[in-house]
């Protein structure tokens, strides 16, 4: 059997991590293994990434063509630059990685993260699209245990959960839409009430750090069959939304075209 050397190389490096690994999990004290799920994840950004750095899970570093003993026993992935595509698949490193290094890294579990805090209200978090340092505030799959008081970018205890969505629901205001017929695609940033004993649009102000959705929000109202007489929901519309677990939010407003 031959075995390119690229592979060959690979094979090495995924084989002594998970070896490094094994140790590690001997001697380190703190919370029990049970309670953690560890994944291997190369570094594939162009930059290194620190502990604690988010990173979207891409493909497998060893497909079963390559080798199907070390496919099945240590899978190890590729970790890219979060997107849209990964608000429910993503991993959160527990040591640095240099640029095509390995690093440890948490799928379910606990951990510490930085999060830039719209709201100090807010009990769950994601990821932010194009960053790897920090995660945001809002609609999101992580649920904050702790985090430092005040808003901007806090650290935090999060627990990660096996990649459903989020319940929590945020409030945003519907700033854009696109398409010809229902569904139509919306962009919403999140609001909070000013307080006052109105509740008109004009009434509801900008979280500054909050989450922000271009084209990734729908109307749960306007799918299918039962969407076809629905109209779409018109901008300054607040509306409650809540994450998906296919890197979409949600909201649901009924908005019938003429009367009943």
């Amino acid at each position: 059997m031959r075995i390119p050397a690229n592979t060959w190389n690979t094979l090495i490096d995924v084989a002594r991590h998970h070896r490094q690994g094994e140790t590690d999990r001997r001697s380190r004290s703190g919370l029990p293994d049970s309670n953690q799920l560890i994944v291997l994840v190369r570094n594939k950004t162009a930059e290194a990434q620190p502990r604690f750095g988010i990173l979207g899970i891409d493909e497998v570093v060893i497909t079963p063509d390559d080798n199907l003993a070390e496919f099945k026993s240590a899978p190890a992935f590729d970790g890219i630059v979060p997107t849209s595509d990964h608000a429910n698949n993503f991993v959160i490193l527990q040591a640095p990685a240099g640029v095509d290094h390995f690093a440890r890294a948490l799928l379910i579990g606990v951990t510490a993260l930085q999060i830039q805090v719209g709201s100090e209200a807010h009990a769950t978090a994601g990821i932010t699209v194009g960053e790897t340092e920090y995660a945001t505030s809002g609609a999101g799959p992580l649920r904050i245990l702790w985090k430092q008081a005040g808003t901007g970018l806090k650290w935090a205890v999060v627990a990660m959960g096996a990649g459903g969505a989020s319940s929590d629901i945020t409030l945003m205001k519907i700033t854009a839409r696109a398409g010809t017929a229902p569904p139509w695609l919306y962009c919403a940033e999140e609001v909070a009430h000013d307080e006052t004993s109105d509740l008109e649009p004009e009434n509801w102000e900008t979280v500054v750090g909050g989450l922000n959705l271009e084209w990734t929000l729908l109307n749960e109202q306007e799918i299918g069959e039962s969407g076809i007489g629905v109209a779409p929901i018109p901008s300054d519309s607040i509306v409650g939304c809540r994450a998906g677990a296919d890197g979409f939010h949600y909201c649901s407003r009924s908005n019938y075209r003429g009367t009943f």
